[in-house]
């Protein structure tokens, strides 16, 4: 216990990220919202598809931080506190933060590409990133032949894996986490012409990722939930920035009557 806690002293960004998702995950389950549990985490930050294409693109990271079932805060702190005073303390905590929580955003944005309207959480998308940095980082530099650093790569590998078979668990975005990880990851430890190759190679993936985003932004008419979106945007309303709120309610009208070819106004209407 007590080495663990001059760890996270030595890794500030770890802590930090540690104890916000502990605090969310508090919130979740002592506010009272009066929604369902799917509800109530798109309300504390989770990623939503509607709402992201409604503007709320800040829901990209913040997913990162809500977490709903025990046993997933669990495993995924657990794997997150094994793997993140080491990158933080060989990385720097600015270039770690970069790895971290642009593995969480590839992870998003590969959810938003190639999944649809869906509903998902926690940390893991940033965790595969880190997997990806610090497999990549041991093989590189012999880093395996350490049979305590071989047994913390397995035991983390082994948790995530774990992790895949609880509800609200995205594979693309593990997927896409894990990919701008190893990129990332790459970029952070190469010099001279190997990394200008490197960082080419990540600008490219990161636009086409961005273009393959931005071209599947529209919801499927069978996948429009407008009493989940009106009970969120009306929370919103009465407890954060009502007329933000109102703008993403025009904006999802707006796109969703280009979907369905019909003069959809429910949200605008019905947001008291």
């Amino acid at each position: 216990m007590n080495r663990t806690l001059q760890q996270l002293r030595e890794a500030p960004v770890t802590a930090a990220v540690t104890i916000l998702c502990l605090g969310v995950f508090t919130l979740i389950h002592t506010v009272n919202t009066g929604f369902n549990s799917t509800e109530t985490a798109i309300i504390f930050g989770a990623y939503y598809k509607a709402l992201i294409s409604g503007g709320e693109i800040w829901r990209l990271l913040t997913c990162a931080f809500v977490h709903v079932d025990l046993w997933h805060i669990f495993g995924n702190l657990y794997s997150f506190l094994i793997m993140g005073p080491i990158l933080e303390k060989l990385f720097g905590s600015k270039k770690y933060s970069l790895l971290l929580f642009g593995s969480v955003i590839g992870s998003s944005l590969f959810i938003y590409a190639f999944q649809g309207n869906l509903v998902t959480v926690g940390l893991s998308g940033g965790l595969y990133g880190l997997m990806a940095a610090l497999f990549m980082i041991l093989k590189r530099f012999g880093g395996l032949n350490d049979p305590r650093m071989r047994s913390a790569v397995v035991s983390t590998i082994v948790i995530n894996v774990l992790i895949n078979f609880m509800p609200g668990i995205s594979y693309m975005g593990h997927l896409g986490g894990f990919l701008t990880g190893l990129l990332l990851g790459s970029c952070l430890i190469e010099n001279g012409s190997r990394m200008k190759r490197v960082t080419a190679l990540f600008c490219v993936y990161a636009a086409a990722l961005c273009i393959c985003a931005w071209s599947h932004r529209e919801i499927p008419a069978d996948e429009i939930y407008l009493i989940t979106d009106l009970d969120v945007l009306q929370y919103e309303k009465d407890h954060l920035n009502a007329a933000w709120a109102e703008q993403v309610a025009k904006n999802l009208d707006r796109m969703y009557s280009e979907t369905t070819g019909e003069n959809l106004i429910y949200l605008e209407q019905n947001l008291q």
